[in-house]
């Protein structure tokens, strides 16, 4: 594997090959977003304009009302109070295996949108950037997880999720205790002992704790800096790759799944006093195409992160500037 670190000035260049490379599989992926909850003053309308890739970003950073309400060239999204805004946004990225693209996950929402993918990929970095900006003398309350193969990448400023497990191994011991994801949803013909389908309950028991780790330190949720939480979801694939897309524990799995997200979106509403926007990403990433969402805290060492297929992205964080990892196998 050769690591090339590419520097700010030639991050343009780098961009432009990632941008082609995006195009070259753009238009084969179906996606959407599905807005589970937003307060009162947050209004989504459904319209016939679609969302593009590039939009989301601002989408969110406009729902939390930092960067300048940003005009992102989409109305579907209305803010109606200048003196209100949600205390957070969670996006939740699940990725769908091309197989199951015909069978969308039956989620109870507010309003759903088409997604283009006009860019390769996106991540929640400026959103990240403007928080901090705006929020210079608090501590905001940043999250992104998803699974690295057998481990679970969580990066977080706040070392109390530092607790947590990091790795398949540590939870499927956690799958066994009774408030685990397994006792509390219909895991049907689902077996926690099989890789591939405790790779889901794991991914789903992770976001679980996340929530539940805020329940039980409430003050954490007290500074007057909006939080914000990105959360990815790819077990499915590994369901549908050991058991097959007509298998009872394919549709298993989307129904424990689906059940999960209303769960989850409740838990959420109730713990933000409703004042909080939950929106849902599903993609369908067709074979030989290469992104992943991130939005990585700052860190002191490069984070490495373990994606799909040849062409891999990282961030990094430094006192030199922004950089990012382009990895070749």
């Amino acid at each position: 594997m050769v690591t090339v670190w590419c520097q700010t000035a030639s991050f343009s260049r780098m961009f432009s090959v990632l941008l082609i490379f995006g195009i070259l599989s753009v238009g084969s992926a179906v996606q959407q977003l599905v807005v589970m909850h937003a307060p009162k003053y947050v209004t989504f309308q459904q319209q016939t304009a679609d969302l593009q890739t590039s939009q989301l970003p601002g989408m969110v950073a406009n729902t939390l009302g930092v960067g300048a309400h940003k005009d992102i060239g989409w109305q579907g999204m209305l803010h109606s109070s200048v003196f209100k805004r949600p205390k957070a946004n969670v996006m939740l990225t699940v990725e769908i295996p091309p197989a199951l693209a015909d069978k969308p996950l039956a989620l109870n929402n507010m309003a759903k949108f088409p997604v283009m993918d006009d860019l390769p990929f996106f991540d929640l970095e400026s959103v990240r950037n403007s928080i901090q900006k705006t929020f210079l003398d608090q501590e905001p309350l940043m999250l992104d997880l998803l699974t690295d193969n057998t481990m679970f990448d969580l990066q977080s400023e706040n070392q109390l999720f530092k607790k947590l497990p990091n790795s398949l191994r540590q939870v499927k011991d956690r799958l066994h205790d009774p408030d685990s994801v397994i006792q509390k949803l219909t895991s049907g013909s689902l077996n926690s002992s099989l890789t591939p389908d405790m790779t889901l309950m794991g991914e789903m028991q992770m976001v679980n704790d996340i929530i539940q780790t805020l329940f039980k330190n409430p003050g954490l949720l007290k500074n007057k800096s909006p939080d914000l939480f990105s959360f990815t979801v790819s077990g499915l694939k590994s369901v549908v790759d050991k058991h097959g897309a007509q298998s009872s524990q394919t549709a298993d799995a989307q129904k424990m799944l689906t059940d999960f997200i209303h769960s989850m979106t409740g838990d959420l509403k109730k713990l933000y006093k409703d004042n909080v926007v939950v929106e849902v990403f599903l993609t369908t990433m067709p074979k030989g195409q290469s992104r992943k969402v991130r939005s990585l805290m700052a860190d002191p060492t490069p984070v490495r992160v373990a994606l799909h297929h040849k062409l891999f992205i990282n961030h990094h964080f430094s006192s030199g500037g922004f950089h990012r990892v382009l990895h070749q196998m």
